[in-house]
């Protein structure tokens, strides 16, 4: 883009075939991207011809009156114009074939063309949208827009704006002589005051510009953009950098004939061949596909194929139908087969790791289905949706031209930085700073099921206990007593209000007598989306997942409920309910209070808590810090008492808990363990998690224990087991050529069964003649002799699974991924040349007869395996330990590689860094980019009771400045826990 003129202003514009839209920066606050997001017009206009308040985004319309006296009007609906005057709705159609237009547009109004309309329509338009932007309350509070808000900017700095304009590339010149006759810009300025994208490159920008734990865009892959809308479908490719400044994107493809548009084009076509058969005439023809448009377009499946999908008279009054089989067969099939095709050919050509369909019929459910079949699933899970945001054009449109601003990637040389570090002590105060508070409340907070220990600090009168006892609480949650693992079920139960009702075990029982509440489960998973892949695949869609498990991210299972709800408040709903119940349990049994009506509220805030959480070892940085948000949004912490809460991984807890028994885990005599080698394996609901750990004593004969290599976990805990025993459940009544979801069929009863009664007490029978009687719901299975692989009772309605099926099928493929996890872990001590002494099982799945034994045989020669008899309860007590006792944490190693992407100075030995090269801080060609600074590399041990900050200093250029800016960047790793 040029500079022969100051440009301050970018105006991304959406003219679009049916809706236009408009958003701005400023170029010194290229990450502000800011829409017009109400149309409501100030100028009062008569009652009839009234602007479209409704609409959010303004209509693509215009009304020519009758009466030369009226003013035209923009964006306006058919039904406010009573046909006063030449009304056409969706302009951006008629782009499509301009000279077919034109005679069409000459015979409603003499010397009417579609560069008038358009013309006429960009002058109205294009001031409109930049008026709202005045207005609009985020540029009236942004400090860069202080002059474009001032009325007179129109007159002093209009010529400022740059304008970057959506259209498909066939038309982009013809746009150009119609921006230019509509007075907005002169010839002499539009090559470096306007621009032009197409909406498949502004949607690949808009992705860019999103945060990438939504997008799921990682460095240095590529993707590709469907878009398909109305009139046009487009492809474009985007190459991700490390930002989005130095990501790319390519136009891959633009047609401006092969949009949904077609479908009504063959609908169309298909009623004037057969026009004579059908009894029609073409204003029936009209109505057969305005109707087919509004009911059928955005709606058709092929649930029920021989059902009439719609139906309309003909020039008798006789009815005629459509089923959607053939209108699958005469409109559908072959326009999507040239869509699918066209993205096929693109996946192979450009080899994209993933695909983002957009626009209003790229995001059609039938399209989805249908593209997710060709080439054999090859785009089943390689594909998701760009939900279809107000902004989604125009700030896309934005974000093409300032995404070169958007670059400041800081300059980096060794002879001016002082890589030095600053190490600050953690005092005890800070780590074991107990003496403020009256109790450290420890929870397990787990995918499955959750629970709590505590250490009372003082006695009813203030004074502190001089002997700290370790509880566990193991009854009195709602609704039960000593429930499975003597914790409490991680399950939530909302109104229909989405406002939380029920929890815990007593969620589980107002489910039934609840239908039309919403009852949520593993919602911990969702804090950390690697996590949720492996648990249900890894390439699934992320919002079939989240259906699947009970739990949408942006509104409740019921379509009348429109309060959002996201996976951090449903924890922090969860957290807070929990913290409650503790709370008044501990006060309870502890301080001897009484909880009432009229004394719940001030109890509950009269003791001061330290809480500790446990997270999974294989947690990121961001799924922890999300965490530590819940439980600030729980009421537990305030954001200013970041000190009161402790965070310590699940496996690192596990160990801790059993210091005191370490010889008899061990195996070992009480001098000889000294040095051992041992591995957490911490087996619950949802996740399984592996830690070695290094035993060691110091001077003070204080055992101390150490991570000694990677952590490894997968989501292969106990709740995997049920998803088997669930998927085998479907394949049966599908093989008698049962759908399940269709039929009604509830599995409630068999999966309560599975899970309280077969799974925990599983063992195989190795003669092989037992079976597990499963009652099926309803009257059973009618044809039960058409499938002989399974067996039937009781009238067909008692299947009988056998023992060796349930042992290979549900079983042994999740104790198999456990024994990968191990020999993992052996394998990294066998590399660094240590020898594992022992393995200890813990958590909630460690408890199964099954997964003990298995592992004892597998190992057997190899190490010794240790069940702790309090393995369910061993993970909160180990976290309350840590808290009273941080030292036995010696070391630990930084969880993740941090670093700073720089422009470093060149290096000639670099094979490709001519390709790198840029010009640096001084102007000199003697930089390259895309250079990684690191300050700590992942694995680095990190003491235990120091944080390190590290310093480098960098120079940055910001937009617009003349010269460089020195900037110290300081960075404070986080611990592997």
């Amino acid at each position: 883009m040029s500079n022969a003129k100051q440009i301050n202003y970018v105006v991304g514009i959406e003219f679009g075939s049916t809706t236009s839209g408009v958003s701005i920066a400023h170029v010194q606050d290229p990450f502000n991207i800011i829409t017009v997001l109400s149309w409501n017009d100030t100028e009062k206009v008569s009652k009839k011809n009234s602007q479209n308040y409704s609409s959010r985004k303004f209509l693509s319309s215009i009304l020519y009156p009758s009466d030369e006296d009226d003013n035209l009007l923009c964006g306006v609906k058919f039904e406010d114009v009573d046909n006063k005057g030449v009304y056409l709705a969706n302009i951006g159609h008629y782009l499509v074939d301009i000279e077919t237009s034109n005679e069409m547009l000459n015979q409603l109004m003499n010397g009417l063309t579609i560069k008038k309309v358009v013309t006429d329509y960009l002058k109205y338009f294009v001031p409109l949208g930049i008026q709202k932007l005045q207005k609009h309350n985020k540029l009236v509070k942004n400090k860069y827009f202080k002059i474009f808000v001032n009325e007179e900017f129109i007159y002093e700095e209009i010529n400022t704006i740059h304008y970057c304009l959506v259209c498909p590339t066939s038309r982009q010149e013809f746009m150009k002589d119609c921006f230019i006759e509509a007075g907005i810009i002169d010839e002499t300025e539009a090559e470096y005051r306007l621009s032009f994208v197409t909406e498949a490159v502004a949607t690949a920008h808009y992705q860019l510009s999103l945060d990438r734990n939504l997008t799921r865009i990682q460095n240095n892959q590529n993707y590709l953009v469907c878009n398909i809308s109305d009139a046009s479908v487009g492809i474009a490719e985007i190459h991700a950098a490390s930002n989005e400044s130095l990501s790319t994107v390519t136009e891959v493809f633009d047609d401006f004939t092969q949009g949904s548009m077609n479908l009504e084009g063959r609908f169309r076509d298909h009623l004037t061949k057969h026009m004579t058969e059908l009894n029609l005439n073409t204003s029936l023809i009209d109505k057969f596909v305005n109707a087919f448009t509004e009911d059928i377009k955005y709606k058709f499946t092929m649930d029920a194929p021989e059902t009439p999908a719609f139906s309309q008279v003909d020039a008798n009054n006789d009815v005629v139908k459509f089923t959607y089989e053939e209108l699958n067969r005469i409109v559908f099939e072959p326009f999507i087969k040239g869509i699918t095709d066209l993205i096929l050919n693109a996946d192979e050509t450009h080899n994209p790791c993933w695909i983002f369909l957009s626009g209003r019929y790229g995001v059609d459910a039938y399209l989805a289905e249908k593209l997710t079949r060709v080439d054999q699933g090859k785009l089943e899970y390689s594909h998701s949706f760009v939900e279809d945001s107000i902004d989604r054009i125009s700030s896309g449109a934005v974000s093409s031209v300032l995404s070169t601003y958007k670059s400041q990637i800081p300059f980096f040389s060794d002879k001016k930085t002082s890589a030095q570090e600053t190490i600050l002590e953690e005092t005890s105060d800070i780590v074991n700073g107990n003496d403020g508070y009256d109790f450290i409340v420890a929870i397990d907070f787990g995918t499955t099921s959750s629970g709590c220990s505590y250490i009372k600090l003082r006695d009813n009168k203030g004074n502190p206990v001089t002997t700290k006892i370790i509880k566990t609480i193991k009854e009195d949650w709602p609704e039960g007593n000593a429930l499975e693992f003597e914790k409490v079920p991680t399950l939530l139960m909302y109104d229909k209000n989405m406002k939380p009702k029920y929890w815990g075990e007593e969620a589980k029982l107002q489910a039934r007598r609840h239908q039309d509440l919403s009852l949520l489960g593993n919602f911990k998973l969702f804090l950390c989306p690697d996590s949720l892949e492996k648990f249900y695949g890894r390439n699934d869609d992320i919002q079939k997942l989240k259906e699947r498990v009970g739990f949408t991210e942006k509104q409740g299972p019921k379509k009348d409920v429109k309060k959002e709800i996201f996976a951090v408040q449903i924890i922090a709903d969860y957290l807070k309910l929990f913290k409650n119940h503790i709370i008044e349990h501990i006060a309870t049994k502890e301080m001897d209070d009484n909880f009432t009506h009229f004394t719940r509220a001030r109890l509950l805030k009269k003791y001061k808590m330290r809480y500790v959480i446990t997270i999974p070892a294989m947690w990121n940085a961001s799924a922890r810090d999300t965490m530590a948000q819940a439980v600030v949004e729980a009421g537990m912490i305030t954001r200013s008492e970041l000190d009161r809460l402790l965070i310590i991984s699940e496996a690192e807890a596990a160990a801790l808990s059993c210091e005191n028994k370490f010889t008899e885990y061990f195996n070992k005599e009480e001098g000889s363990i000294d040095g051992t080698n041992f591995i957490v394996c911490d087996a619950g609901g949802g996740t399984v998690d592996l830690v070695t750990f290094n035993l060691q004593y110091n001077e003070k004969k204080e055992s101390m224990i150490s991570q000694i290599d990677d952590g490894i976990g997968d989501t292969c805990g106990s709740t995997y087991l049920d998803v088997r025993f669930k998927n085998y459940i479907f394949d049966f009544y599908r093989s008698f050529g049962i759908d399940i979801d269709r039929s009604n069929i509830q599995l409630d009863d068999i999966m309560q069964e599975f899970i309280k009664n077969q799974k925990p007490d599983f063992m195989p029978d190795y003669n092989g003649d037992t079976y597990y009687d499963i009652n099926l719901p309803g009257k059973g299975i009618i044809n039960a002799f058409s499938n002989p692989k399974y067996r039937l009772s009781n009238g067909n309605t008692t299947l009988k699974m056998k023992n060796q099926d349930m042992k290979e099928q549900i079983f042994d493929p999740v104790v198999q991924r456990i024994f990968s996890l191990i020999d993992n872990q052996l394998k990294q001590a066998g590399k660094g040349g240590r020898k594992v002494d022992a393995i200890l099982m813990v958590g909630g799945f460690s408890q199964s007869r099954y997964l003990q034994q298995c592992i004892k045989d597998q190992y057997k020669g190899v190490c010794h395996v240790s069940v702790p008899y309090e393995g369910g309860t061993a993970i909160s007590h180990g976290a309350a330990s840590y808290a009273l006792n941080s030292r036995m944490i010696s070391r630990r190693t930084a969880g993740q590689s941090l670093g700073l992407e720089v422009q470093a100075p060149f290096i000639k030995s670099l094979a490709d860094s001519f390709k790198k090269r840029v010009k640096g801080p001084d102007g000199d060609e003697n930089f390259e980019k895309d250079r990684l600074e690191y300050f700590v590399t992942r694995g680095q041990v990190l003491e235990g009771e120091r944080q390190t900050v590290y310093k480098k200093d960098v120079h940055v250029v910001y937009p617009k400045a003349a010269r460089s800016s020195l900037v110290t960047v300081e960075i404070m790793p986080t611990v592997d826990t």
